[in-house]
């Protein structure tokens, strides 16, 4: 029994044995790799290189302290939030401790947040910077408690604008300097030992070190978002603003006025007169002057917000109505009632509530897309390359680009003013009416008991094109030609809309 023992101990040795050796004898090119102590493979055994994993991080404004994720620090009343190593922001939220999370920014594809500076609290008016991957910026501003955070970047200088320039001319790289968030300062450091001799934006000189010789060289340039304006520092750390443009000259329109003048550019269209300030200028306050009569003072700037464009349609046995065109992105619209202006803005739809969806349902931001009023028309004309997937009206679906194969790309979206329905033109041309996905309340409509609107304005759901269209543009097959709404002999009074 003994023998019988020792000769199997004797066989499981030597069975180890030949595996241990069979091992040794594999060479590191054999193909096979043995895992370290912590599930890792031996880097020689690894052609490819390790990649960096970036995370997407959901930035809680609510928050006021550091996190696994980010950073966070208060200075005054600037709060700072940065990401950590190998993380970004993705998305900006406010997430209250009682009521529900409210999504403030949503970053595009490959261009997310590397810091967040939010100044204001309580009531007061607040901002919120955002610096990009690409180094552009993002600015947004809340008015006031329970007002809609907007987009206000566009009404900013355009930072790609700039140029730096060094001895002999010659254009500075990105690589010359940093780009940073300081407080709500958009701010270009620059390189120990770079020399900074000239700034120029859309190429006319900003600054010149011969300009005053205790500004001969900077330390860097920042331009102060919620004020707009651009300053330097020189390497004494002495700051110095820079001259700010011309403040925009305050004109009274006559819409008895039917030729240009010094201070407007005037065009008559058919039915549809416009006028437009001549640039430096904008309209302050819009009149109607007649011989004998006391002059009628129809519109007037409040809160620093003025006129860029006037449309007024006129014609015989129809009632006038005026559009104006405000430098805040929104709309007034006029309607003469037996010699009475009346302000019918708030039966029309409320285009702060208008969202604009791409790739992805990432928001389209105002920098995306130019306003005008054609006619009697607010349109928003896409830029190049602007892909718009999806259209609300608050929780409304105006359009989506799979409604319809003819309309899945479009270039603009009208408001027609005097019918208050949307269209939409594609990149053709073609122009169409669009219907609303459940009934929006304008700002005069009071709730019914099921709780929608009395009277809500909806889309008939024919493609007459609006008196707004950017082209003239041909119908499109299956769809039913007619008449601009306020193209028609039926005053804006009589519209279908609840007054």
């Amino acid at each position: 029994m003994k023998r019988w023992i020792i000769s199997l101990s004797v066989l499981y040795y030597i069975t180890f044995l030949n595996q241990w050796n069979f091992v040794e004898s594999q060479s590191p090119s054999g193909g096979s790799t043995t895992p370290d102590s912590d599930g890792s493979s031996p880097a020689s055994t690894n052609p490819n290189p390790v990649t960096t994993t970036v995370t997407l991080v959901t930035l809680n404004i609510s928050k006021t302290s550091s996190t696994t994720e980010f950073d966070y620090s208060k200075d005054g009343d600037f709060r700072t939030y940065t990401p950590k190593d190998d993380h970004v922001f993705t998305k900006i939220i406010k997430k209250p401790l009682i009521g529900s999370t409210k999504v403030i920014w949503t970053a595009k594809p490959d261009d997310q947040a590397l810091k967040v500076v939010l100044m204001g609290s309580g009531k007061d008016e607040k901002f919120l910077s955002i610096l990009l991957q690409s180094g552009n910026f993002v600015l947004l501003r809340k008015p006031g408690k329970n007002k809609p955070w907007e987009d206000v970047t566009s009404k900013r200088r355009d930072v790609t604008k700039l140029k730096f320039h060094g001895d002999n001319d010659v254009e500075l790289a990105k690589t010359d300097y940093d780009v940073t968030l300081q407080d709500l300062s958009y701010t270009y450091i620059f390189n120990t030992g770079v020399k900074c001799v000239k700034i120029t934006y859309n190429n006319e000189t900003m600054w010149s070190h011969t300009d005053d010789p205790k500004f001969g060289y900077l330390k860097g340039l920042y331009l102060d978002l919620p004020k707009d304006q651009f300053l330097v520092t020189n390497t004494s750390d002495q700051t110095k603003q820079l001259t700010k443009a011309a403040e925009p000259t305050k004109v009274t329109l006559d819409i008895n006025k039917s030729k240009d003048t010094d201070q407007f550019n005037f065009k008559k269209d058919g039915n549809f007169r416009t006028y437009t300030p001549k640039p430096g200028n904008v309209f302050e306050k819009i009149v109607k002057k007649e011989l004998f009569v006391i002059t009628k003072v129809l519109w007037e700037s409040k809160d620093d917000v003025y006129g860029t464009l006037v449309s007024i349609k006129l014609k015989e046995g129809v009632s006038p109505t005026l559009a104006i065109l405000l430098t805040d992105n929104s709309f007034k619209l006029f309607n003469d009632y037996a010699g009475t202006w009346k302000d019918i803005t708030s039966q029309r739809h409320d285009l702060s509530k208008l969202i604009f969806l791409g790739e992805n349902d990432t928001e389209v931001t105002t920098s995306d897309y130019t306003l005008t009023i054609v006619d009697l028309s607010f349109t928003y004309i896409f830029n190049a390359g602007v892909k718009c997937k999806k259209v609300k009206l608050a929780d409304a679906e105006v359009w989506k680009h799979t409604d319809d194969s003819n309309f899945s790309d479009i270039k603009s979206l009208q408001l027609d003013l005097p019918t208050n329905k949307f269209f939409v033109t594609n990149s053709t041309d073609q122009t169409k009416e669009l219907t609303l996905s459940q009934p929006v309340k304008t700002a005069s409509q009071p709730a019914s008991p099921s709780g929608g609107t009395t009277q809500p304005p909806r889309a008939t759901g024919t493609t007459t094109p609006p008196s707004g269209t950017p082209t003239g543009g041909s119908t499109p097959s299956g769809t039913t030609p007619g008449t601009p709404s306020s193209g028609t002999d039926t005053p804006a009074s009589e519209t279908p809309t609840t007054p």
